[in-house]
């Protein structure tokens, strides 16, 4: 069954039909019958085994954003913003103000936490400094991947292709140091995906 409740198989749902995907193409994706994949949406659950498979077939940096932002314990569940502008320009401008609230908060965040250790237990003022900072970092992270999805849905701009090459550039900068084999699910669905 859905590991993570109904809501998903609705946003799958959603997004199938938005884009006019039938159950072949997916089951293709997936490799299994086009039944077993009918069968999924009619008894309204996707196998938790599937269930990032059949999000991977669809496609969808708008579908990844809104399955991740509900996977519980997720520290980092950006909301996929559906109450906002669709267009890219909506999302950019809202980006821009966000990353200049956070520029004012990061200069202000460098004198309070500069030479503090570990642990260090902050004055009420620094503390409401430091949750502005943490805010407005927030704010600007989920406003940076609402202008990639916009620019994916009106421009056809692949978010994955922007998120590989920024992989890419953090390895060649040295900042990842990770050598280790990715797990099979991970290479699976890296291959559907491809």
């Amino acid at each position: 069954m859905i590991a993570f409740g109904p809501d998903i198989l609705h946003l799958i749902e959603t997004e199938i039909q938005s884009r006019k995907i039938t159950y072949r193409e997916i089951a293709t994706q997936v490799h299994t019958a086009t039944g077993t994949v009918g069968s999924w949406f009619s008894r309204g659950a996707i196998p938790t085994d599937k269930l990032w498979y059949v999000v991977a077939a669809v496609g969808s940096a708008k579908l990844w954003m809104q399955v991740l932002s509900r996977i519980p314990g997720n520290a980092f569940n950006a909301q996929y913003l559906d109450n906002t502008d669709d267009h890219p320009l909506a999302a950019l401008d809202e980006s821009i103000e966000n990353a200049e609230e956070f520029l004012k908060w990061a200069k202000l965040a460098k004198g309070v936490i500069r030479h503090r250790k570990s642990g260090y237990q902050f004055q009420p003022a620094d503390e409401c400094l430091l949750i502005e900072l943490e805010d407005s970092i927030a704010d600007y992270i989920t406003n940076g991947k609402m202008v990639l999805v916009r620019m994916e849905d009106h421009y056809r701009r692949s978010v994955r292709a922007t998120m590989n090459r920024q992989a890419e550039r953090m390895k060649e900068r040295g900042y990842c140091s990770y050598t280790k084999e990715k797990t099979a699910p991970a290479r699976a669905v890296n291959q559907i995906i491809s």
